[in-house]
């Protein structure tokens, strides 16, 4: 797996996640901080951060600001879109060492020194406790946004939104580094310097904490995971995920990290989708696409609604069975699942032996619970008594992208191009979650895919290519005459054949696209060729001949214009001729020729009517100007 990396100008001392999981923001030592795509690697924003150093950051529930805090005893608000500095406040101390916006975005809680302060959404200071014993260490918010904790050397306080005294107090001997409260709001785990890790159950009602020992260094940062199970704990090079519920650790995995050797800088754990929330939101993306103009055939995922056989074993009645789970479970498996015991060969072939009950009884869910477990004292014990068997409904497929959970909505267009129909389908998403009729929330976004990323990615290059082949045109038809002023007479020739291109178009009802854009290059092509025909036979005869009226200018133009008039059409209708056979072609390729055809065709027919009657009467207005301005500029008394 390779990392997206992100090189900052000074070492990183803080970041979060922002809360769709798509940007990262990050604080330098030296105060600076960034706003980091994470798909990319690239900074998207750069925030002026604090004079001598941002010391913690934190992103707001909705993602439109971060706080930061720093060493200049300020706390600062910047719009996470624009990196534009939007509200300043006092942290109260000469360091403010955390900030943490509440989970459901209403507040803001910010530590300096001795000081919990708590702000409300408009910059207004709700209430301040002042009465740590020394410097606050740690700062947590409860999952709810209903409470806020605190830690200073081996005290835990937790407050209430509201109420300036804290409503539980946790004592411990050892001074503490980081706090951790599960999303359930039921348990609150801390770190020590003593190397080791306190448990608390709230209320705490005077119980001693649980301790989890055996790091070879300070544990510096935890993270519950979403279910309260699994506690994730960082100290040193390693990473040790405990079971909370069983009491032990679930594995003790060595970490290594690029550009931090030996430092866990920090630790989180990003929110996973889970699928009934997935299909719901499939569901509205659905029901509001299909007021999009062009889109068709729009279908989300239905992911939830398979029937599944669940088998909750009961600890406790196996116990006393003496019956392992895994017992259970290998019972369940080869009765139901089926197991292959061995092969039959015959001759080069071999087929599997599979054991397991007929599909009458796996079918029928009393007889189920009849299958027979040992126990250890070799009694055989009906599956009923150990376990419960229920029929739930559950996921008919799971699919998943760069490790998170997705859900499908596809759609096709019509009378009408993709990029455009994808472009009026985000906005319509867009104002959708805005007014509140889709409801996204945290750790859940939607990226587009298809057919269209192709047509992005060529007009891009097209942009590129079109402008640059102009370019060269007009460069050579500069240096191909002694004219100066030819080339662009020859271009707006170009120009006004290009209308008949898009006329066509519109008469045709096919949208812009790559194949339309060659098209049109092509029709640009012959247009020149055409103006420089004519264009050339001009030139030799002006610079040959001499004038001694406007009258002989028009002339010489119109007797060069019948004798290149010829050429200039078989140009023009050998191309169109050639082309036609495409509009009645149907086989494979024609919805690629047909679009590249129609521009060309159409440009032709206006230049055989307009175009080609252009360069010549602008050659001949530039003569007749000339020739009247050197007429003005003789001296009077000479001859023509």
């Amino acid at each position: 797996m390779t990392p997206n990396t992100f090189q900052l100008d000074d070492p990183v001392l803080a970041l979060d996640w922002s809360p769709d999981g798509r940007r990262l923001a990050v604080a330098g030592i030296s105060g600076p901080c960034a706003v980091v795509d994470t798909t990319t690697g690239i900074a998207a924003q750069r925030l002026a951060g604090h004079p001598g150093g941002t010391l913690a950051l934190s992103w707001s529930a909705k993602g439109d600001l971060i706080a930061t805090g720093g060493q200049d005893g300020k706390v600062k608000l910047w719009v996470a879109d624009s990196g534009a500095l939007l509200r300043e406040l006092d942290g109260g101390a000469a360091w403010v060492e955390h900030v943490a916006f509440s989970p459901d975005g209403g507040h803001l809680a910010t530590t300096a020194g001795k000081r919990l302060r708590l702000w409300k959404a408009n910059g207004e200071l709700a209430f301040e406790f002042a009465a740590h014993e020394s410097t606050v260490s740690a700062l947590q918010w409860r999952a709810d946004g209903k409470g806020v904790a605190t830690a200073c050397y081996g005290k835990i306080r937790c407050f209430r939104i509201g109420e300036p005294k804290p409503y539980e107090m946790l004592d411990w001997k050892a001074s503490l580094l980081s706090l951790a409260w599960s999303p359930n709001g039921r348990y609150l785990a801390s770190s020590t310097q003593e190397n080791t890790i306190q448990f608390f159950r709230l209320p705490s009602a005077g119980r001693e904490p649980l301790q989890m020992t055996g790091y070879p260094s300070k544990v510096k940062n935890l993270a519950w995971d979403r279910t309260a199970t699994f506690l994730a704990s960082g100290g040193g090079e390693v990473i040790t995920v405990w079971n909370v519920s069983g009491q032990g650790p679930a594995g003790s995995l060595p970490l290594q990290l690029v550009g931090h050797p030996k430092n866990l800088s920090a630790l989180a754990y990003q929110r996973r989708g889970e699928l009934k929330e997935i299909e719901r939101i499939g569901l509205e993306i659905e029901q509001l696409l299909k007021q999009v103009p062009g889109a068709t055939d729009i279908v989300a995922d239905r992911i939830v609604g398979k029937p599944y056989l669940e088998f909750e074993i009961d600890r406790d009645r196996i116990a006393r069975y003496g019956v392992s789970v895994r017992d259970v479970q290998d019972v369940i498996e080869i009765a139901i699942g089926g197991m292959n015991i061995m092969e039959s060969v015959e001759g080069r072939e071999r087929y599997p032996i599979r054991v397991r009950y007929l599909r009458e009884f796996r079918e029928d869910l009393p007889e189920l619970e009849k299958i027979l477990v040992p126990s250890s004292t070799g009694v055989q014990i009906p599956l009923a008594q150990v376990l419960t068997i229920k029929s739930v409904l559950g996921p008919q497929e799971i699919k998943g992208e760069r490790g998170l959970l997705v859900g499908y909505v596809t759609m096709n267009t019509r009378e009408r191009d993709e990029v455009s129909v994808v472009e009026d389908a985000e906005a319509l998403l867009q104002g959708a979650v805005r007014d509140g009729r889709l409801k996204l929330p945290p750790g859940y976004y939607w990226e587009w895919s298809g057919q269209f990323e192709n047509q992005v990615r060529a007009t891009k290059r097209m942009s590129i290519l079109v402008p640059l082949c102009m370019f060269i045109m007009f460069v050579m038809l500069y240096l191909g005459f002694k004219r100066w002023w030819i080339a662009p007479i020859i271009f707006f020739g170009i120009l006004v054949s290009a209308s008949g291109g898009f006329i066509m178009l519109a008469l045709w009802g096919v949208n812009l696209s790559v194949a339309v854009w060659v098209g049109f290059l092509v029709l640009f092509g012959v247009v020149d060729d055409d103006g420089v025909i004519i264009s050339t036979y001009l030139e030799n005869i002006f610079d040959k001949a001499t004038f001694n009226s406007v009258q002989d200018v028009r002339d010489a133009v119109v007797q060069a214009g019948l004798k290149r008039i010829r050429p200039c059409l078989m140009t023009i209708s050998t191309t169109i001729f050639g082309l036609m056979p495409i509009f009645w072609a149907t086989g494979r390729g024609s919805d690629v020729m047909q679009p590249m055809a129609i521009p060309s065709v159409g440009g032709m027919v206006v230049s055989v009517l307009v175009t080609i009657f252009i360069a010549p009467c602008l050659f001949c207005a530039v003569e007749e100007w000339k020739w009247k301005r050197a007429q003005r500029l003789a001296p009077k008394g000479a001859i023509a």
